[in-house]
């Protein structure tokens, strides 16, 4: 029997509820403080994403009653869900890895502005690298004596190394920004050299 045809952001929330029972706000939180990382989900996201989850049997919510606050709906995954997130698991192949880095696309086309302004990009790029790989050190270290938080620690581990080679990436390429201001006009009359150098330039991820 194939089961409904679902999203990543439903095994997301799915995998965040496998941990502990949360509400949708708590889902939420969890995923600013974790998954978020790597794959970003927003709070209607994940609220759309339990609406859709819930009457199809893979999560169920319970009111459960808070002094001096409102009522709140706690979700906790079913033996249903539980099936469809290892199923999911084991099918899902590891894609590629596709970033989205609006620093990088800037510093790519550092050629429309003077090379003090990608100067100071790239320096606040590795001042918060820095206080990044800060946050997530210390969270690393704080998972150490956390028994069963060793996957946890191994995307954190990732936070940090990232977090290290911006950093790292950021200090080197402040040192190659040419002293000069340089245009490149697209209308001239043999732009070669930057089709040359597209055509020679790697082409990265999997064959299609």
């Amino acid at each position: 029997m194939v089961g409904p045809r679902l999203s990543t952001p439903s095994y997301v929330v799915m995998g965040l509820l496998s941990i502990a029972p949360m509400s949708g706000y708590d889902v939420f939180q969890a995923v600013e403080r974790s998954v978020g990382l790597f794959w970003p989900i927003s709070k209607s996201q994940v609220y759309a994403e339990m609406s859709r989850l819930e009457p199809l049997g893979l999560i169920d919510g319970q009111t459960v009653s808070q002094e001096r606050l409102p009522d709140k709906r706690v979700f906790r995954l079913t033996n249903e869900g539980e099936q469809a997130l290892d199923a999911w698991l084991e099918r899902a192949p590891a894609d590629e890895v596709q970033l989205k880095i609006p620093f990088l696309l800037k510093t790519f086309l550092g050629h429309r502005r003077a090379p003090a302004a990608t100067a100071g990009l790239l320096d606040e790029v590795a001042e918060q690298a820095a206080e990044d790989a800060d946050r997530y050190r210390a969270f690393y270290e704080l998972l150490a004596s956390i028994p069963d938080a060793s996957y946890a620690r191994m995307a954190a581990l990732f936070g940090l190394r990232l977090a290290e080679a911006i950093a790292g990436w950021a200090t080197e390429a402040r040192a190659l920004v040419p002293e000069q201001q340089f245009r490149i006009d697209p209308r001239r009359e043999h732009p070669r050299n930057a089709d040359a150098m597209f055509k020679a330039a790697p082409r990265l991820g999997r064959e299609r």
